[in-house]
Protein backbone atom coordinates (compact mmCIF):
# COMPACT_ATOMS: atom_id res chain seq x y z
CA UNK A 1 0.00 0.00 0.00
CA UNK A 2 0.91 3.68 -0.81
CA UNK A 3 1.97 5.91 2.04
CA UNK A 4 -1.48 8.35 1.22
CA UNK A 5 -3.66 5.17 0.79
CA UNK A 6 -3.13 4.55 4.60
CA UNK A 7 -3.59 8.05 5.57
CA UNK A 8 -6.38 8.08 3.96
CA UNK A 9 -7.33 4.46 5.89
CA UNK A 10 -6.86 5.89 9.15
CA UNK A 11 -8.71 9.22 9.05
CA UNK A 12 -11.74 7.38 7.59
CA UNK A 13 -12.18 5.79 10.30
CA UNK A 14 -13.39 8.66 12.36
CA UNK A 15 -15.33 10.17 9.57
CA UNK A 16 -12.99 12.24 7.31
CA UNK A 17 -11.81 11.81 3.76
CA UNK A 18 -8.95 12.33 1.93
CA UNK A 19 -9.94 15.65 1.39
CA UNK A 20 -9.18 16.39 4.70
CA UNK A 21 -5.09 15.17 5.09
CA UNK A 22 -3.63 18.36 4.29
CA UNK A 23 -5.17 20.25 7.08
CA UNK A 24 -4.63 17.44 9.58
CA UNK A 25 -0.96 17.10 8.65
CA UNK A 26 -0.72 21.28 9.10
CA UNK A 27 -2.42 20.75 12.81
CA UNK A 28 -0.33 17.58 13.29
CA UNK A 29 -2.96 15.73 14.31
CA UNK A 30 -1.51 13.05 11.38
CA UNK A 31 1.85 12.62 11.14
CA UNK A 32 4.15 10.10 9.98
CA UNK A 33 6.58 8.68 13.13
CA UNK A 34 8.61 6.21 13.45
CA UNK A 35 7.88 3.79 16.14
CA UNK A 36 10.11 2.28 19.39
CA UNK A 37 10.58 -0.95 17.28
CA UNK A 38 11.68 0.66 14.31
CA UNK A 39 8.64 0.60 11.79
CA UNK A 40 7.31 3.28 10.24
CA UNK A 41 3.45 4.42 11.19
CA UNK A 42 0.38 6.80 10.23
CA UNK A 43 -0.37 7.91 13.45
CA UNK A 44 -3.84 10.31 13.90
CA UNK A 45 -4.39 12.23 17.32
CA UNK A 46 -6.45 14.67 18.19
CA UNK A 47 -7.18 14.03 22.19
CA UNK A 48 -10.44 12.02 21.21
CA UNK A 49 -9.29 9.58 18.86
CA UNK A 50 -5.94 7.59 18.88
CA UNK A 51 -5.41 5.60 15.52
CA UNK A 52 -2.33 4.14 13.68
CA UNK A 53 -1.48 1.47 11.27
CA UNK A 54 1.75 0.53 10.07
CA UNK A 55 2.94 2.29 6.93
CA UNK A 56 4.10 -0.40 5.03
CA UNK A 57 1.73 -2.75 4.87
CA UNK A 58 -1.53 -1.10 5.89
CA UNK A 59 -2.38 -2.90 9.44
CA UNK A 60 -4.15 -1.18 12.03
CA UNK A 61 -2.35 -1.15 15.35
CA UNK A 62 -4.47 -1.56 18.99
CA UNK A 63 -4.48 1.21 21.96
CA UNK A 64 -2.34 -1.23 23.66
CA UNK A 65 0.86 -1.00 20.63
CA UNK A 66 0.39 2.56 20.05
CA UNK A 67 0.75 3.27 23.62
CA UNK A 68 4.06 0.88 23.65
CA UNK A 69 5.18 2.06 20.50
CA UNK A 70 4.63 6.12 20.92
CA UNK A 71 4.28 6.72 24.97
Amino acid sequence: MKIEEIKTAVIETIGLTAADIASCEADDTLTVNEGRNGRTYVWYFDGVHNIAADAENGKFITDEEIEEQFC
